[in-house]
């Protein structure tokens, strides 16, 4: 982390007059033009800016992280950031299958803005971001008859926004949950693997324009933790959690699409007043959803199909051993 040791100029640059010299200068009834530079930015140019348009009394402090980020500090409480980098992951070869060909590394350049909370007296931390990454040569897995292998989409994009929150609502109660919007689609792949009819089987089709898999484009989660202190020092937690998820996609083809879910758990624990012994009872999945967790196609068209547990509920004893 860098921390700019330069309070008193920035480098910002302002734009000022000088006038000719007037005691060098001949009459003249010709118009007179001031003679511009360049010059940097004061600290006091900067507060008087800052202060009329936000009202604030005094400057936010700015930290460079790293070469790719930059945050803001406005006060104790808020922090803003922005950030923008690129990566790859590597190419390499599929050995599983020998006529499949080598795939490339795939290139992303991120993009992400946000910010960092805490308000009421450090009761509630709230966060927030918004991001979008650009991609080339995507890797994409694809499943044979009897075999997985790497191919490559040309580009792709995804975008999105995401909150998050903790809320403290008394000295028993502690709330939490998030957010998250995302659209993700592929910009160009006409190579990649769709299952055909008729007879089936798996072909190479044009998935421009289809969602990435294992991409919902909305979810929400939240958890309530309600602690109730007992006489000899241990507690009791009572435990709930809510997941919601619109449906995603889990091949490029876009045909078998898992549906839109919510999940609810629930819990009950009981913690030693060492901290060292701890005993849950659990439900999950009240509402017993059917939930796929993964799926896949083979080369000869036949789809595997991996479901999330059912209903389940249980006892779970716990023992810290530090």
């Amino acid at each position: 982390m860098w921390l700019s040791s330069r309070p008193a100029q920035y480098d910002a640059l302002k734009l000022t007059e000088e006038r000719a010299n007037a005691k060098s200068a001949a009459p003249t009834n010709e118009p007179s033009f001031g003679v511009f530079k360049i010059e940097p930015l004061t600290h006091d140019d900067v507060f008087e800016l800052f202060r009329t348009v936000t009202g604030a009394t005094e400057l936010p402090v700015i930290v460079y992280d790293n070469p790719g980020t930059t945050h803001v500090t406005f006060n104790d409480d808020v922090m803003g950031y922005v950030s923008w980098n690129t990566g790859f992951k590597s190419g390499g070869w599929n050995t599983q299958q020998a006529a499949d060909p080598s795939f490339k590394p795939e290139f992303v350049k991120s993009y992400e803005a946000g910010f960092k909370s805490d308000l009421l007296g450090r009761r509630l931390r709230f966060n927030g971001a918004a991001f979008y990454y650009d991609y080339s040569n995507i890797q994409v897995q694809k499943v044979g008859t009897a075999n997985t292998g790497i191919i490559n989409g040309a580009a792709a994009t995804i975008k999105g926004i995401e909150a998050e929150l903790q809320l403290a609502a008394t000295d028993n109660l502690l709330l939490s949950g998030g957010m998250a919007w995302l659209h993700s689609r592929f910009d160009t792949f006409t190579n990649a693997p769709f299952r055909q009819t008729n007879p089936v089987r798996v072909e190479p089709g044009d998935a421009s324009g289809n969602v990435i898999p294992f991409s919902p484009e909305f979810q929400v989660m939240a958890n309530a933790d309600y602690t109730r202190p007992l006489v000899s020092g241990a507690e009791l937690h009572f435990l709930a959690s809510l997941q919601y998820n619109d449906g995603m996609y889990y091949e490029a083809d876009n045909q078998l699409r898992q549906k839109g879910y919510a999940k609810v758990n629930l819990g009950v624990r009981w913690d030693a007043a060492d901290g060292r012994y701890n005993v849950k009872l659990w439900a999950n999945n009240l509402t017993n959803e059917e939930v796929v967790s993964y799926s896949s196609t083979i080369g000869d068209g036949t789809r595997n199909v991996t479901y999330q547990p059912p209903r389940t509920y249980g006892i779970t004893v716990g023992y810290d051993f530090k």
